[in-house]
C-alpha cells in the first residue's frame, strides 16, 4: 500500500465519520415526523431509526449521531459498528434495545395513573406487536444499509 493510498483511506474514513452521523440526524428528524395513530399514544418511527442506527453505524457513530441530533434540537435546528452479524441477531438486538425503553415508561405510567391500575395492560401489551414488527423491519432494512456502507468503505 502506498502512502497516498493510506492517506486516501484515512480521508475516506474521516469523511464517513463526519457524513454518516450528519445524515443520521436527517433520518431521525424525518422519522419524528412520521406518526402512526395508536392508542393510547401515537407511535413514531424514531425508535426504529435509533435502533437501526446502532445496528448500522455501530455504537460510537450512532451515539455521536444521537448526541448531534439532540444538540441540533437544543439549538432549535430540528423540530422535534454494530455487533449483530445476521438478521436474526439484529432482530433480537433491536427487540432488546426497544424493551429497555419500557421499564422507565411503565414506572412513569404507574406513577401517573397509580400502580393499582392495569399498568401493563395500558403501557406494555398494546405496543408489543408494533415493537416486534419494528424490530424485524429495522433489522432487515438496517442490515442492508450496513452492507451498503461496508461496500462503500471497501472501495
Amino acid at each position: 500500500m502506498t502512502a497516498l493510498t493510506a492517506m486516501q483511506l484515512r480521508l475516506q474514513a474521516a469523511a464517513l465519520n463526519l457524513i454518516l452521523p450528519l445524515a443520521a440526524t436527517l433520518l431521525l428528524t424525518a422519522s419524528a415526523k412520521i406518526s402512526v395513530p395508536f392508542y393510547p399514544v401515537p407511535m413514531t418511527l424514531q425508535t426504529v431509526v435509533v435502533i437501526g442506527l446502532g445496528l448500522v453505524l455501530g455504537s460510537r457513530r450512532a451515539a455521536v449521531a444521537i448526541l448531534l441530533y439532540l444538540a441540533e434540537g437544543a439549538a432549535g435546528w430540528t423540530v422535534s459498528r454494530g455487533w449483530a452479524v445476521n438478521a436474526l441477531a439484529a432482530s433480537l438486538s433491536a427487540l432488546l434495545a426497544g424493551a429497555i425503553v419500557y421499564l422507565p415508561g411503565l414506572l412513569w405510567l404507574g406513577a401517573v395513573i397509580g400502580f393499582d391500575k392495569p399498568v401493563l395492560q395500558y403501557g406494555l401489551y398494546p405496543f408489543i406487536l408494533g415493537d416486534v414488527t419494528k424490530a424485524i423491519v429495522a433489522a432487515l432494512l438496517f442490515m442492508a444499509g450496513r452492507a451498503a456502507i461496508k461496500g462503500r468503505a471497501g472501495r
